[in-house]
């Protein structure tokens, strides 16, 4: 299976990749740089290429599939909020705020939208 983004966590101890056919999966990284599988995380949902990011606490991973972007636990794998709801049917890319609880995400047709990551919603108008 092809890889298609990686991403680091804001702390540098974990990194991320995703695939086409919805599998994340988070490596540990040591002071080595030695790297073992933390967690697999199956979403069955096909990703964007860049659609993946650490929110800047690092103990979540934000996927950005179609329709919409997914917040995951890292420790357990499982979604910590209902899908936010992206208005056009693809988001091209994500990437987490280096401040607060914030994501902002990109459509193929230029929409920029700021997401809140506790709650999910959308932040302002796009």
């Amino acid at each position: 299976m092809r890889r298609r983004a990686s991403v680091v966590s804001p702390d540098g101890r974990l990194i991320a990749n995703n695939d086409n056919k919805g599998t994340v999966i988070i490596r540990e990284i040591s002071d080595e740089g030695e790297q073992k599988i933390k967690i697999s995380i199956e979403t069955n949902i096909a990703m964007s290429h860049d659609g993946i990011c650490f929110i800047p606490n690092a103990e979540k991973i934000a996927c950005a599939m179609a329709g919409g972007i997914q917040i995951f636990d890292i420790e357990s794998g499982e979604p910590s909020l209902p899908p936010m709801k992206y208005p056009e049917p693809f988001v091209g890319r994500i990437v987490g705020s280096r401040v607060g609880s914030q994501l902002f995400s990109g459509s193929c047709e230029g929409t920029i939208l700021r997401w809140d990551t506790e709650t999910g919603e959308p932040i302002g108008q796009p």
